[in-house]
């Protein structure tokens, strides 16, 4: 993923896991630390912001949108750099 497809992800809303719970919430911020992806977040009811890990957030973009298609290929690179 480059700091362009991260920049895409700027204002979208995702949810974020944590402890088997999901939390909706918008994308504030988006940076590279030691080479992996973070986002900013703030939930979308309450207030505070985060920096997390872009594995915690999950997307549901619409089905074929380039939004979609880039997950789905960071999804492979994981699977194949792992």
């Amino acid at each position: 993923m480059t700091a362009k497809q991260l920049s895409y992800m700027i204002g979208e809303e995702a949810l974020y896991s944590i402890n088997k719970i999901e939390v909706a919430v918008s994308v504030v911020d988006a940076r590279f630390v030691y080479g992996r992806p973070q986002f900013q977040i703030t939930p979308l009811r309450g207030a505070g912001m985060v920096w997390v890990d872009a594995s915690s957030i999950v997307f549901n973009p619409a089905p074929g949108s380039p939004k979609k298609i880039n997950l789905q290929l960071q999804e492979v690179n994981n699977v194949v750099s792992n």
